[in-house]
């Protein structure tokens, strides 16, 4: 409770002297905790992790200032979160989410006549629930009984085998062969056939020269 009365007495005190105002010739702005946690969830599951978002909204004046929020949290042992925002959910429970801010040095020197007041103290700002995940039900396995042969309804088809006939005949182009090797042997024959006939003959006709 001490934590947010101090807080928001810092805001209102930031606000009174929020503006540009001249002192010892530079121009004096002032800065606060605001920032916008429109993105940042009320719930989240244990085991899931992801990032928190929350700008800087605070009124700079106009000035291009590099402004980093600053996370943290209540009970890191339900829910773990880093100063970039990164978080991850461990355990069931309830926590508030915290920020604060911080300016980059570089974007500050970028206006060495501006002297930027602001304070960096942590606002609590958003109670996060971590509920646990939904349980996974698995169906039941149902068994299916297999019918057996026996049973007259059930009837089990045998598969045919078609035997395929070899054919036995000699390919167009072996019987081509056999038929022309036949033709050149019956020719021979008939050659030798006629060679003999005319030798016979020839004998014949010198035989009867002689006893003529």
């Amino acid at each position: 409770m001490k934590k947010i009365l101090i807080a928001l007495l810092s805001i209102v005190c930031f606000i009174g002297f929020g503006g540009k105002v001249s002192a010892a010739g530079k121009t004096v702005v002032s800065l606060g905790p605001r920032f916008d946690t429109s993105q940042i969830p009320t719930k989240v599951i244990v085991g899931t992790s992801g990032k928190f978002s929350a700008p800087y909204s605070w009124d700079t004046e106009g000035y291009d200032l590099d402004v980093e929020t600053i996370f943290s949290v209540t009970d890191p042992s339900i829910l773990a979160v880093s100063k970039n925002g990164e978080w991850q959910a461990l355990k069931t429970g309830t926590v508030t989410l915290c920020y604060t801010y911080k300016v980059s040095q570089d974007s500050l020197d970028k206006y060495p006549d501006v002297e930027f007041i602001h304070q960096e103290t942590a606002v609590e700002g958003t109670t996060i629930e971590v509920t646990p995940g939904a349980a996974i039900v698995t169906p039941p396995v149902t068994s299916q009984s297999i019918p057996t042969t026996n049973d007259p309804a059930v009837t089990t088809a045998t598969p045919s085998i078609t035997a395929k006939a070899t054919s036995t005949a000699a390919p167009t182009g072996a019987v081509a062969k056999t038929n022309h090797k036949a033709k050149g042997n019956t020719s021979v024959t008939a050659a030798l056939l006629i060679m003999s006939v005319l030798t016979i003959l020839g004998t014949i006709s010198y035989k009867r020269r002689e006893n003529v």
